[in-house]
């Protein structure tokens, strides 16, 4: 069994790749278990921007239930031996340990796709989890908006181009979930924009 970590920053297609093994895993008479978040309440599915989309066979909640995540485990092991976690920087880290020691414990395959870090640029809680669990790390990558270089940080933007306030803030629970104000830069575009726009407020 593996726990593999699939982080990229927002466009970078990191659904379509998930759809795309699940499609695969099919093929081979495996059917992945697929998960996503409660959290995130743009759909009831797996959906990826380009319009493929799958059905979920489990939508985790924040509050977790140690039962439902070994049924999710034994179900994935009667099927193949395959879990998919869209969204997985919004999953917890109770919900993270609790599900890679019983894949571990059940030979059971789970491959998460998530970002790496939010428009902060601060790494997720989740994520560090995934990091901490995962028995190894594969970037999903795409490139800067300003440049040719490799995107690493999300940002989210007005309608006038400039970072949202929250950004600046040094103590900020707030989850932003969706697209239509990201951008994505690579670090040395992220920091120029941050202290240019910071001057802003």
């Amino acid at each position: 069994m593996k726990i593999i970590y699939y982080f990229g920053v927002m466009n970078s297609n990191k659904t379509l790749n998930l759809l795309t093994m699940s499609y695969n895993y099919k093929q081979r008479n495996k059917k992945p278990v697929l998960l996503r978040p409660e959290l995130d309440t743009r759909t009831s599915e797996v959906k990826s921007r380009v319009g493929l989309s799958e059905a979920a066979d489990f939508t985790i909640k924040s509050d977790i239930d140690e039962t439902l995540v070994l049924n999710i485990v034994q179900t994935a092991k009667l099927q193949g031996g395959i879990i998919l976690v869209d969204e997985a920087q919004f999953m917890t880290p109770t919900f993270i340990s609790l599900m890679s020691s019983y894949a571990r414990k059940y030979d059971v395959n789970v491959f998460a796709f998530g970002l790496l870090k939010d428009f902060r640029n601060r790494l997720f809680e989740g994520t560090k989890k995934w990091i901490e669990e995962a028995d190894s790390l594969r970037e999903v990558k795409t490139i800067c908006e300003k440049c040719n270089r490799k995107a690493t940080c999300n940002a989210l933007e007005n309608d006038d181009h400039v970072m949202v306030r929250d950004t600046f803030k040094k103590n900020n629970d707030n989850v932003v979930i969706g697209d239509s104000a990201f951008h994505v830069y690579c670090q040395l575009h992220w920091h120029q924009k941050y202290n240019h726009d910071a001057k802003l407020y």
